[in-house]
């Protein structure tokens, strides 16, 4: 299950990367919300926060149910490691997503044209991802690709994120 969201927010990223191909303004729409939506996932899992356990939510408020090697204090490393991304307040990343994915809404309007920098915020969460994997998914090879540039929903400048691919990700699953 956090693996599917794991190598959805990567093979996201790495479709964005603008040394992959010219993606047309749809395009690159669809992979920035595909992106958005397993980084909002995945900094909800992390956080713990609002974790409802009568509905089956998974997280790291209550991480024997998918690592039972993850003691406590471990759980609440990933926890305070996600916390300013997760934090309640208003304007926090989850919050901007969660409006900006809302259906038919106002605030999704008003979100519309916001700059999202998927390289930045991928390299906020890839150390805690890693560690993760580590621990709990028990992955010891991760193969790594170069982001070329910046994303975000309409420019592209020069930097680098380190990333598994995806494809091979899957391959390694089967």
């Amino acid at each position: 299950m956090i693996d599917y969201e794991i190598l959805m927010l990567r093979f996201s990223v790495q479709k964005l990367d603008p040394q992959n191909a010219v993606l047309a303004d749809k395009e690159r729409s669809v992979y920035l919300e595909c992106f958005l939506l397993h980084y909002r996932n995945l900094i909800r899992f992390f956080s713990g926060k609002d974790h409802r356990q009568d509905k089956g939510d998974v997280s790291m408020a209550f991480p024997g149910v998918f690592c039972a090697a993850l003691s406590e204090s471990r759980a609440e490393w990933y926890m305070d490691q996600i916390k300013p991304l997760d934090n309640g307040e208003e304007g926090c990343i989850h919050q901007q997503i969660s409006k900006l994915l809302a259906h038919c809404t106002e605030a999704r309007v008003e979100m519309i044209g916001k700059e999202w920098k998927a390289v930045e915020m991928y390299r906020k969460i890839e150390p805690v991802i890693q560690s993760f994997e580590r621990e709990c998914l028990k992955r010891s090879d991760i193969e790594s690709i170069t982001i070329s540039g910046e994303i975000s929903n309409s420019t592209a400048t020069g930097n680098s994120a380190r990333i598994i691919n995806f494809d091979s990700a899957l391959r390694s699953r089967d």
